[in-house]
């Protein structure tokens, strides 16, 4: 047990000033810690999200990409992480950005360096392999855990003639 004794006049200032500054630095500290990411991709054969850790290590300084729509991606995600009680509020998903292109494009770079930015995990969900009569996608994205972002992958797959979208990432 620690046992601090403060001055009846130093007492504000203690409580109303200093202890809540370590307190965000501590929130900070913590937040700012990195931890090992993981990926997590669907299993349709066993109904279970698989887990491995991302091996990806792309960042925002690693990807090529034009410098200003780096930095709009940047601040639009930090944008994003500001307004999760807005969106919660407003009765909205939480999602975000809806991304397509032609294979080896940077697409699941990109989708790394988000998680990366933002320390969160993958979830890697491939409607490309064999999806069973008994599918229930929302069953599945409902173990998603939150702070992670969700990729559905080859999503044109799943419906009848044609559309073009390759990945759908939502942040969670």
């Amino acid at each position: 047990m620690l046992r601090v004794e403060i001055r009846q006049k130093a007492k504000d200032l203690v409580f109303n000033s200093y202890l809540p500054f370590v307190e965000s630095k501590a929130k900070e500290m913590i937040k700012s810690e990195k931890r090992n990411l993981e990926m997590h991709t669907y299993s349709h054969g066993s109904d279970t999200w698989e887990t491995k850790s991302l091996e990806n290590h792309s960042t925002f300084e690693t990807i090529v990409m034009k410098e200003e729509v780096k930095r709009g991606l940047i601040d639009d995600l930090d944008r994003f992480m500001r307004r999760k009680d807005f969106y919660n509020k407003a009765g909205r998903h939480w999602m975000r950005y809806l991304l397509h292109g032609p294979p080896a494009t940077g697409k699941t770079s990109l989708v790394a360096a988000m998680a990366n930015y933002l320390n969160f995990d993958v979830y890697d969900l491939k409607l490309s392999r064999g999806v069973k009569s008994d599918f229930d996608p929302r069953r599945i994205i409902l173990r998603v855990k939150d702070s992670a972002i969700l990729v559905v992958e080859d999503i044109d797959c799943s419906f009848e003639g044609s559309i073009d979208v390759d990945i759908i990432a939502t942040v969670k």
